[in-house]
């Protein structure tokens, strides 16, 4: 008899399961709209092109009452939790620290070799494309929050032990570094610090996906050693200004606005004669900056110049363009590039940088960019 219900309460689920997407076409047709997930089959299958689709299907689902009905289904709990982007890990020093579960799967699982097989031929051919322009190209690769911060993710680790760092990662800066492409290798820079203390600001944001202000800095100052230009001072101005940055864990977790109660930020921001943040002269400039969100982090929004191009450019006491997009940092940037050649006239350093997670996860595209000739 247990059995039988068993069976009966797996069929009943399944069969709420494959009402789901009828329910979302029925709704989607019933206010004159295109049904949900129909650019799957309209546009390529791009990385792109799918989280635009996600998207799709996450507002979707909130507008559908049968969607808002079967998520709150006490007996999901579980798996909702299973299903959530944000993974809850340690609170330390009174701190609840977050976690984008996707990243903590790439340190705890071997990811397939296919994305690195990819990755390499990619960026050796943007590397032959900007040297033959007499560019120099400077790659940059921005750690997993979980592989530098493994004390706060889980009880069983001890806060302050060392990060861990991606063999995959590792392979493929070396093989970058063999045929000649300057890398800077941020997993093994932070490696190598003492790993931050509870009364320390740590290198990422507790709620964040992002690094902090103390992460972030230590990234510019690799960044510059590499470019190995002498550093300019004078040229701009810095304050320390408070800041409540909203924190994306959290709003993915929480779907609400900046918790108010989180302590604010001391960021260094930087500015010119003006008292504005740097921009890019008419004429361009020397280094161009290509990257994701992580050179949006303090950048845009509730601060301004005390990110990753205004701690460049204040550093090397000249103006930094910049060309970015979330979650592009692997091909997107590459393609803006492509389209706007302009933006390459009087550049001599190209600062290309990537999420880690682009090295390990297997849906990220690493598409091979023609420069315009």
């Amino acid at each position: 008899m247990k059995a039988r219900r068993e069976r009966k309460f797996v069929l009943l689920f399944l069969a709420a399961l494959v009402a789901l997407p009828v329910a979302q076409w029925y709704a989607d047709l019933a206010v004159g709209v295109a049904p949900t997930g129909a650019g799957l089959v309209r546009r390529p299958p791009t990385t792109a092109h799918l989280r635009a689709v996600e998207a799709e299907f996450a507002a979707a689902a909130a507008r559908n009452p049968y969607a808002r009905a079967l998520a709150a289904l006490p007996g999901l709990a579980w798996l909702r939790g299973q299903a959530s982007p944000v993974l809850e890990g340690r609170v330390v020093a009174d701190e609840p620290w977050l976690f984008y579960r996707p990243d903590v799967r790439l340190v705890s699982q071997r990811p397939a070799p296919a994305v690195q097989a990819r990755a390499v031929p990619a960026i050796l051919d943007w590397h032959r494309q900007l040297a033959a322009r007499g560019v120099r190209l400077v790659v940059v690769v921005a750690p997993l929050k979980p592989a530098l911060l493994t004390d706060r993710v889980a009880r069983r680790f001890t806060v302050g032990v060392a990060a861990w760092r991606a063999p995959e990662t590792a392979a493929v800066l070396g093989t970058l570094r063999t045929a000649g492409v300057e890398v800077v290798d941020l997993p093994a820079v932070f490696a190598a610090l003492p790993a931050p203390g509870l009364a320390e600001e740590p290198w990422y944001e507790p709620a964040d996906t992002h690094w902090s202000q103390r992460g972030l800095h230590v990234a510019a100052d690799a960044i510059i050693d590499a470019i190995g230009w002498a550093r300019i001072p004078g040229v701009y101005q810095v304050r320390e200004e408070m800041v409540l940055r909203p924190a994306d864990l959290e709003r993915l977790r929480a779907a609400s606005v900046v918790d108010e109660r989180r302590p604010k930020e001391a960021c260094l921001v930087v500015a010119d004669a003006q008292g504005r943040a740097p921009a890019t002269p008419p004429a361009g400039a020397e280094v161009l900056l290509l990257g994701d969100s992580f050179c949006r982090i303090f950048e845009e929004g509730e601060v301004t110049g005390a990110g990753l191009r205004s701690q460049l450019a204040w550093r090397l006491g000249r103006p930094v363009g910049l060309i970015r997009q979330d979650g592009g940092g692997a091909t997107l940037v590459r393609q803006e590039l492509a389209r706007h050649p302009e933006r390459l006239r009087g550049v001599k350093v190209l600062v290309w940088e990537f999420a880690e997670r682009d090295l390990l996860a297997a849906e990220t595209e690493w598409a091979k960019v023609e420069l315009p000739r």
